[in-house]
């Protein structure tokens, strides 16, 4: 099996095939047959092939050299599952690597981080600021970032839970 006939039995949404299990696990998959799953389902989400064609060689690719690449698949598979608009989401994936090498080194790294993520989809469009990710700031500009996530509700009842949510974010 050779890497064009597996993207394209991905985009197909092909059944499984015992010719997958050793490609698979040349990109570092323990459990060829449910990453297979996982690929199925995230194909079934949009029109891959004339859309995002090139998005499934550089995603096995990243996830293949994540710290746990079955975790990081079905934790990104399940991070699908809470987007709507599923073809914004893989236009910013297509269209930044570094966004998407970001959420999989996530996936695969800390399940704490990942359960944030899923319980508020809404830090994909935060994680996706490279400023924000890439710089380290200081106490006043948490300040700043607090404040402007808070707006007019910084200092009211819900202070603690907006605090929590904020802390969370970061």
């Amino acid at each position: 099996m050779n890497e064009s006939q597996l993207l394209n039995s991905i985009h197909n949404c092909d059944p499984w095939l015992d010719s997958f299990d050793e490609y698979l696990r040349a990109h570092k998959f323990l459990e060829p047959k449910k990453a297979w799953q996982n690929f199925i389902t995230l194909s079934s989400q949009s029109n891959f092939q004339q859309l995002f064609p090139k998005f499934f060689k550089s995603f096995i690719k990243l996830v293949g050299s994540s710290y746990h690449p079955d975790l990081a698949l079905h934790n990104f598979e399940r991070f699908s599952q809470t987007i709507n608009d599923k073809n914004y989401l893989y236009t910013i994936l297509s269209t930044s690597p570094e966004t998407l090498k970001s959420i999989i080194v996530l996936f695969s790294g800390s399940q704490v981080l990942t359960d944030s993520l899923l319980s508020d989809p809404s830090f994909f469009d935060w994680i996706n600021n490279s400023k924000i990710i890439n710089n380290s700031r200081s106490k006043d500009e948490f300040m700043r970032a607090y404040y402007e996530f808070a707006g007019e509700k910084y200092l009211d009842n819900n202070t603690p839970q907006i605090l929590r949510k904020f802390k969370k974010r970061e």
